[in-house]
């Protein structure tokens, strides 16, 4: 009988995830049928997209009243494509102010869910997971410590480790790399990643920017690098860069944001996925994050966490330098830049740090034991059999 799977994606690392989870899913059961909602990426991989939301996904808890009444509507057709098309499973990936509510419907039908990372129970505490528990059929977790936190809400876990460590494949030297971009690999390189939201660009990048300004002049040889994510246009990268002077050489490439990273000896990072790509690739980063005043204000009412940098979270104690909202300013990235990179052995203490990080993510595979859950919760069966093991309980343990 085939088996058919609903995959909803909300945002560019959504999109990413859930490629390589269809086509894992296809490789296990060629006759899948899988339809949903995300990006291009999954419908490359062999999803048949109702609606493609990345280029509206918004950060922020005001940001995204802008598109509201858009994701009410994509949220109510959704609904009644379940109810007419009746998966075996729905899958859902991130995005959780959306997909919460679509899980919450799609129990409401009888129909079985799987989250796929899933809430961050560690940032805004149990009683989100024990929301996701009451409608979710198996929670997918990334981190050892975030599936103890669901384990203990109630919810069923399959602990996957982290889809990245699958992903995150350097293929070009850093010398092959840096003089295929024009560029010189005996001259500093420094990396910046704004993020792959319009929002954070419009935030971020014009700080970065500013602060390669204020790096050129303590390190005249300097070169810098912006990967444009596919969720983006480069033309709007282009309109900030040619709007500060004294940052060249600096190159924009698209589709290269690992390769790059893994040339770079340094990078600026807005918070998130990228974060945690630079950790595996060994990158010494500064991670900044800055919202709009009332969001963050609301942010700090709400999330209770003394770290934000993912590698950070993972090590339970910081790793990697963080910039959050006042203090992200072109003067505070550029001297840590410029720190990191006059003190070598300080670079080499982070790179080390960072591996024990990675250490802390799992083992490769995620998105086959995440392929062979899914198939288990949509015939019925027990997917906790393709569960690593976890034992912390928190982040640090």
């Amino acid at each position: 009988m085939t088996t058919k799977v609903m995959i909803v994606a909300g945002e560019a690392s959504g999109d990413l995830h859930g490629s390589h989870l269809a086509k894992k899913l296809i490789e296990l059961e060629p006759e899948v049928k899988l339809f949903g909602m995300g990006g291009t990426l999954m419908k490359e991989a062999g999803v048949r997209l109702l609606f493609n939301p990345t280029g509206i996904s918004a950060l922020g808890f005001v940001e995204v009243l802008k598109n509201v009444q858009v994701l009410r509507r994509v949220l109510m057709r959704l609904g009644e494509v379940m109810s007419r098309q009746k998966p075996d499973v729905l899958v859902v990936i991130d995005f959780p102010g959306f997909n919460m509510r679509l899980a919450e419907m799609a129990h409401r039908l009888g129909i079985p869910v799987v989250y796929y990372i899933g809430p961050s129970v560690w940032a805004w505490g149990r009683g989100r997971a024990k929301k996701v528990a009451k409608n979710v059929s198996c929670v997918c977790s990334i981190f050892p410590f975030e599936a103890a936190e669901y384990q203990a809400a109630g919810a069923r876990v399959c602990y996957v480790g982290h889809p990245l460590l699958d992903s995150v494949k350097q293929n070009l030297s850093r010398e092959e790399y840096l003089t295929n971009i024009g560029l010189e690999p005996e001259r500093p390189f420094f990396a910046l990643l704004p993020g792959s939201r319009e929002q954070e660009i419009k935030q971020l990048l014009p700080l970065m920017l500013k602060a390669s300004r204020l790096i050129k002049l303590e390190i005249p040889e300097a070169q810098f690098g912006i990967p444009v994510a596919h969720t983006l246009s480069r033309r709007m990268i282009e309109s900030y860069v040619h709007a500060v002077d004294g940052v060249q050489p600096l190159v924009m490439m698209e589709g290269t944001t690992i390769d790059m990273l893994g040339a770079a000896d340094a990078a600026i990072i807005a918070g998130g996925t990228a974060t945690l790509e630079a950790a595996i690739l060994g990158t010494p980063m500064v991670m900044v994050a800055k919202l709009a005043p009332s969001t963050y204000r609301i942010f700090k009412m709400l999330v209770k966490i003394k770290l934000y940098a993912l590698p950070n979270i993972v090590a339970g104690h910081k790793v990697v330098e963080e910039l959050i909202q006042h203090e992200a300013t072109p003067e505070a990235m550029a001297a840590e830049i410029v720190d990191l990179w006059r003190h070598p052995e300080r670079r080499q203490r982070i790179k080390e740090q960072l591996a024990e990080v990675v250490k802390r993510l799992g083992q490769n595979g995620a998105s086959t034991r995440t392929a062979q859950a899914v198939l288990a919760v949509g015939r019925g069966e027990d997917p906790g059999r393709y569960s690593l093991d976890y034992q912390a309980k928190r982040s640090g343990d």
